[in-house]
């Protein structure tokens, strides 16, 4: 269950787990209480080949005072074993309900992303929404070990956790022909070193700082920087960096894969993680990475140091330089290390399967 099929992180990631059930052990059912985004950036019809969907229309302050009784006449007809739900207030209206195994994976740390994303009234409501969820659900699990720390470091809550997976069947290594024509497809430069960015432009994810460095540090000529997503900071962003010849702001984009294939790089400044698709899904394209030295980076960079670079959190000098070892290295071999990893340890099948395992638990 979920609010709405809008494209995110999260969306991708229980999609994956879906796509790679066990046909023959499960039987997958959708239900959403939002009505779908009109703007691109629905993906139910990503979901549709693999579940059978029912939409219940609940806003969020008839699940806040327990007006729901669409869900349970939705619930009732489905009859679930186990419910997997997906964001805050679905997480929530389950939890109340009492009445169905559920499972609830965190994706963030509740008490930093929440007041920084949506002020500190509605931050604290929501972490406190979704912290009673937590208590009150059967199971909850982190998307990496490193939230899973933090979570017991800060909260004292022992949590288990199953990383996120990227689905190397859609991100893989492209061919030197198919850059060229990529490049020449998406109008990018044919010859500049391209680094790239995908996500949420939003103060948590920390751009502004990474095109400050940017901007002080690459001529036009030396590197390329693409930034893929949209969010809080982007007019703001777009209006002070967008003139810069080497800064492109592309916006949402539905081929992110032939984006990443085409660039030579992949760089994160993050403030804060679950575990981060965008940089999952470049290693799994073949690209190396710069990334701040967050937790949930330094678990990915852990598996294999030679991927690419970490950099001090806050510290430019420190980035500039190692976006450079990047550039004049052999980046070519850090980028074939980042696909064996994604490949091999962050794979989405794996991921499912772990859930799969969890299922069958709940549901006897």
């Amino acid at each position: 269950m979920m609010t709405a099929c809008k494209k995110s992180g999260p969306v991708q990631q229980m999609l994956s787990i879906i796509k790679y059930l066990d046909k023959d052990k499960f039987e997958a059912f959708l239900l959403t209480i939002y009505p779908e985004p009109q703007d691109g950036s629905s993906q139910l019809d990503k979901y549709l080949p693999y579940v059978r969907h029912y939409f219940a229309p609940t806003g969020k302050i008839d699940i806040m005072i327990g007006r729901t009784k669409r869900i349970k006449e939705a619930l009732a007809e489905i009859r679930p074993d186990v419910i997997h739900s997906l964001g805050v207030f679905p997480d929530f209206a389950i939890s109340r309900l009492k009445k169905y195994p559920q499972i609830i994976t965190l994706r963030n740390f509740i008490w930093d992303d929440y007041p920084a994303k949506f002020g500190k009234i509605q931050g604290t409501l929501l972490a406190k929404l979704h912290l009673y969820a937590m208590k009150h659900t059967t199971k909850t699990v982190a998307c990496s070990k490193s939230l899973a720390d933090i979570y017991k470091s800060r909260m004292n809550l022992d949590l288990d956790f199953i990383r996120n997976g990227v689905d190397v069947e859609q991100y893989t290594k492209p061919t030197p022909d198919e850059v060229a024509a990529l490049r020449k497809e998406l109008k990018l430069p044919e010859k500049t070193f391209i680094f790239v960015y995908s996500g949420q432009i939003i103060s948590r994810k920390n751009q502004k700082f990474l095109l400050e460095v940017f901007r002080e540090s690459f001529k036009t000529d030396e590197a390329f920087l693409l930034l893929l997503g949209d969010g809080a900071d982007y007019e703001a962003l777009h209006g002070e960096f967008g003139g810069i010849p080497n800064i492109d702001f592309r916006g949402n984009v539905d081929n992110v894969s032939q984006y990443l294939k085409a660039c030579d790089a992949y760089v994160s400044t993050s403030k804060s993680e679950g575990m981060p698709n965008g940089v999952l899904e470049a290693m799994a394209t073949g690209l190396p990475v710069v990334l701040s030295d967050i937790k949930q980076h330094q678990e990915i960079m852990e598996v294999n140091h030679e991927i690419g670079f970490m950099y001090g959190q806050g510290d430019k000098e420190d980035l500039a330089q190692k976006m450079h070892r990047i550039i004049d290295g052999n980046y070519k071999a850090m980028g074939e290390k980042a696909y064996q990893v994604a490949h091999e340890i962050f794979n989405a099948r794996n991921m499912s399967h772990l859930y799969q395992e969890e299922y069958k638990k709940l549901s006897n």
